[in-house]
């Protein structure tokens, strides 16, 4: 590794591990993001990695989320899944679609790893 290498490393983020815990209302919207299931993968969004941030203010949850790839075909599908369980939670959902860092399979948490591969 250069020393150009290891100075670039010190400006980027490494990627975000899954979000699986939160406290307060904010948790109340991660578990319930847990229902939605990605179809292509067959993994809940939230165990997958796709969810990025989640902030409650009054009675709007905020979501950042990523996909899978960028022109996932089912973007809308799980749009719309995730409005629909925020909406379970008595909220209104405000998502928005974020693209970095590009998710990658390191994103999966330990427990959707072990899912994926048949141990859970």
């Amino acid at each position: 590794m250069s020393v150009f290498d290891r100075i670039r490393d010190l400006f980027v983020p490494d990627p975000s591990p899954a979000m699986v815990h939160l406290p307060g209302r904010a948790g109340q919207v991660l578990h319930a993001l847990r229902t939605v299931i990605d179809p292509e993968v067959g993994l809940d969004i939230v165990r997958l990695g796709l969810i990025r941030g989640v902030e409650v203010e009054d009675d709007v949850a905020h979501v950042s989320m990523t996909l899978t790839t960028a022109g996932c075909p089912m973007a809308e599908t799980i749009r719309s899944e995730v409005a629909a369980a925020i909406a379970g939670e008595g909220l209104t959902a405000e998502l928005t679609w974020t693209f970095e860092p590009p998710w990658s399979p390191d994103h999966i948490c330990p427990t959707g790893r072990a899912q994926l591969q048949g141990g859970a």
